[in-house]
């Protein structure tokens, strides 16, 4: 009876008017599968969400926090790490004490310094200060050093807050800023920073095609202005393929954002096909009948948009089945878009013709699946296997059914309702929150052939492409039980 009760308060609705659910009754399910879009929520918001999951399982909980954090494997997000490691540094310091060390690994060398203001301040000290010396020493002889130096306070700081730890450094060291400085210019240029090279005008010594990802777009207008004729040179040896870029670290989103948000962008063309060209390929040779759904309705505007038609054009152009190179968008009507273009930016900018509207109409999606595949009387080996649903999950209320049963019922079992009446199984659908405009999920943890993913990253993919037929629940424990997070634990 608890179980059923449970259920029957766990109802919500969209801010559209469609039933769904209030959580998906596994507080880890909900932290992996919003935690990668909450960057526009509240720091109470982040922490109830952490938490929740945190009073579940420790140490399962601390796994999913690493891998939101994980600038390579996982999705990068610093402001939701940084809130929950700040407030747990309060409330919870044996657990980040003792993590202290896997951080950089992580994320960044700043994320530990940030700490340097909260009771772990003496912990934090001992990680950072064992780590310089070791560098100063590294770097004495002529051996690699880490990237402390880079996220280190330089002595002509502006922010308040990195002033502070330049003072907490310097007086737990014993060290005169003068001193100081000199040993952190002799760091940053054993590491070659190319901030470093920039403040001193040395564009010659830039070697372009080993630049940071990061660096490559952040200093684009830099190099064209100060380098014209290497830069250009380079750029041109990207269109050939003669050279490579490093985008290792870039999300796809950081490339179409650019090419949508700009009407002038010739001479940066070349850099962004070649940014996008070299980003990492996490679907390799991996085969499935699938089709990316992307929202561009009006609550998807801006930065979200960006991110979902990004990560449907990742995909579109990297399927290798039937739908190679198409993807559909959904606002009012559904409409199937095609890539098509010279190189990359013309096909980003051809999608600026598609229709983007206030809507938010998932069903008519399904609608016109059902409608093709009837028309075609497709067999369900024909029928599309996997759905890629890409959105802020702000879906509008659904009109299929009348049946008074049907009233409460979400979208996902409406929709699931649609497929089987007109003969066909539900495909595997993968929700992909962008935007977790409120905290609301499609479907309970426990559901078969549906995952519940959230974030910026295609490094999803990797394990997106396996195991259709396992549930939120298992489809999370199976990313962050992996061995990267091993030696993650609370204490």
């Amino acid at each position: 009876m608890l179980n059923e009760l449970k259920k029957m308060f766990n109802i919500t609705k969209t801010e559209n008017g469609a039933y769904t659910l209030k959580s998906s009754l596994n507080a880890l399910v909900d932290l992996f599968a919003l935690g990668g879009s909450y960057r526009l929520k509240s720091e109470q918001e982040v922490l109830a969400l952490f938490y929740a999951a945190f009073k579940q399982d420790r140490d399962l909980a601390m796994k999913t926090l690493f891998y939101l954090r994980d600038i390579r494997g996982g999705q990068g997000e610093r402001r939701f790490f940084r809130i929950v490691l700040m407030d747990m540094a309060v409330n919870e310091p044996a657990t980040v004490r003792q993590l202290l060390p896997y951080i950089p690994e992580y994320g960044r060398w700043d994320d530990v310094l940030a700490l340097l203001s909260t009771p772990l301040k003496e912990a934090v000290l001992t990680v950072v200060t064992k780590q310089f010396q070791e560098d100063r020493k590294n770097s004495a002889n002529g051996q690699p050093v880490s990237l402390l130096a880079k996220w280190l306070p330089s002595t002509s700081v502006r922010s308040k807050d990195r002033k502070n730890q330049l003072m907490i450094l310097l007086k737990a060291w014993n060290m005169k800023a003068a001193v100081y400085r000199k040993n952190l210019s002799r760091l940053r240029q054993s590491l070659s920073l190319v901030e470093t090279k920039l403040s001193e005008c040395d564009y010659e010594a830039i070697d372009y095609s080993k630049l940071p990802s990061i660096a490559g777009m952040k200093y684009r207008q830099a190099f064209y202005r100060n380098d014209m004729e290497r830069y250009m040179a380079f750029l041109e040896q990207l269109k050939t393929g003669s050279a490579k870029i490093n985008a290792a670290t870039l999300y796809p989103a950081d490339i179409v954002g650019k090419i949508l948000q700009s009407s002038g962008i010739a001479e940066h063309r070349e850099l962004y096909n070649g940014l996008w060209a070299n980003l990492p390929d996490y679907i390799g040779d991996r085969r499935e009948n699938s089709l990316a759904v992307v929202d561009v309705s009006g609550s998807m505007t801006g930065k979200p948009m960006e991110v979902a038609i990004a990560l449907g054009i990742y995909l579109s152009e990297r399927n290798h089945g039937e739908f190679k190179n198409h993807f559909m968008t959904f606002s009012e009507e559904p409409e199937l878009c095609a890539l098509e273009g010279r190189d990359f930016v013309e096909k980003v900018q051809n999608l600026r013709r598609a229709s983007w509207g206030y809507n938010t109409n998932l069903e008519k999606v399904f609608t016109v699946i059902l409608s093709a595949a009837k028309r075609a009387r497709f067999s369900q080996k024909e029928m599309i296997d996997k759905l890629y649903i890409i959105s802020d999950m702000e879906f509008d209320a659904a009109v299929c059914g009348s049946n008074r049963n049907f009233q409460r019922e979400t979208m996902f079992k409406k929709l699931k309702g649609m497929m089987n009446r007109a003969g066909y199984q539900m495909p595997e659908i993968v929700f992909w929150n962008v935007n977790a405009r409120q905290q609301q999920l499609p479907v309970s943890a426990s559901e078969k052939y549906v995952k519940l993913v959230s974030g910026y990253s295609p490094s999803l993919f990797k394990d997106l492409l396996e195991d259709a037929t396992i549930s939120p629940e298992e489809f999370m424990l199976k990313v962050i039980t992996a061995e990267r997070y091993e030696a993650i634990h609370a204490a």
